[in-house]
């Protein structure tokens, strides 16, 4: 029994440090925040959506955003671009010296995931593998020179098969996206993304130069725990996963590419379709903060805020304790 309990603690030991070791990664020093912004989620809110932009880049002084390039609001008939919401935001961007990651090809964030135009859905098969393919060309190709972008970010957690909207990515298309990429841009990154809870990063990671993760904590319960669950999840979660993938991948950084900071609401993909007090379940004023803690902890340096365009929905409603905090954290105060 005595060799049996030494043995055990030996082996009790031994993990505890490779643990130690594999997440051995310290808490910055300074974390550099920045929003996603969607102009079809912020119309789904019902608001203006060039006003909430400019609030969150003039009031929130965000100066570090991701901005989806949707295929049916850029090509919405074969070959015919309209420029016009992209350039926009871009020009704005520039105007504040602020940095933009440009997200391209079919699947992009918000629901459904997949966002594609409906004569691509038409065509079908190879000819819309061809489309995105000639899309993601003319997007980069009118925004390359233009100023503004940091970085491209190529579909939106490809490998996540059973969440939204969408056939299984073909990793071939993938390789071929960001090859289109990167021949017209060699300098700037690609970054691909993966999510932080239920992928394996491996995969994801191997496609790009930069590796983005999602940062998830209050969900629906599906059921089966319950209407709403929090993931059982310690920060040093991804701390353990950023110092695999860091150590085996040649990334250049890592980042946080979509933090929770928006309810995740069940039956609808616009959180403004359920009561306030609903949307308070798993994303809350208090809560909120917490979030920040949680997100320093994992110790990584640059991070997304999913949801800026709720906080800015709830300040419209009178709700205004969410924004203020952002403001706080985006002055440098938090």
């Amino acid at each position: 029994m005595m060799r049996i309990a030494w043995i055990a603690a030996l082996v009790i030991a031994a993990a505890g440090t490779i643990f130690l070791f594999l997440t051995l990664r310290g808490i910055p020093p300074h974390v550099t925040y920045g929003v996603t912004f969607s102009t079809m989620h912020a119309e789904e809110l019902g608001l203006d959506w060039r006003a909430a932009y400019r609030a969150i880049l003039d009031d929130l002084k965000v100066r570090d955003i991701r901005i989806p390039a949707y295929w049916p609001r850029v090509e919405p008939k074969r070959d015919v671009y309209d420029w016009s919401e992209l350039d926009f935001q871009l020009r704005e961007a520039r105007a504040r010296d602020a940095h933009v990651i440009l997200a391209v090809g079919r699947r992009l964030p918000r629901w459904p995931e997949c966002h594609m135009p409906q004569w691509a859905r038409d065509s079908g098969g190879d000819k819309w593998d061809n489309a995105v393919l000639s899309m993601v060309d003319a997007v980069v190709r009118h925004f390359n020179a233009r100023g503004g972008v940091i970085a491209w970010q190529v579909e939106n957690e490809p490998f996540l098969r059973f969440f939204g909207e969408c056939k299984p990515t073909d990793p071939a298309l993938l390789r071929r996206e960001v090859d289109v990429v990167k021949a017209l841009d060699p300098v700037r990154p690609v970054i691909v993304t993966d999510s932080g809870e239920l992928g394996d990063w491996a995969r994801a990671a191997s496609y790009g130069d930069v590796f983005g993760t999602t940062m998830y904590r209050k969900v629906p319960g599906w059921g089966i725990f319950g209407k709403y669950t929090t993931y059982p999840l310690p920060p040093q979660f991804y701390r353990l996963k950023a110092n695999v993938v860091s150590k085996f991948s040649p990334l250049s950084r890592l980042i946080v590419s979509e933090l929770q900071g928006e309810p995740w609401v069940i039956g609808t993909p616009t959180v403004s379709d359920v009561p306030l007090e609903e949307q308070y379940e798993t994303v809350n004023p208090a809560y909120f903060k917490e979030i920040i803690g949680y997100a320093t902890k994992a110790g990584i340096e640059e991070v997304y805020w999913w949801g800026a365009e709720w906080w800015y929905w709830l300040r419209v409603h009178g709700h205004t304790e969410i924004w203020e905090t952002a403001k706080s954290l985006f002055a440098g105060r938090i």
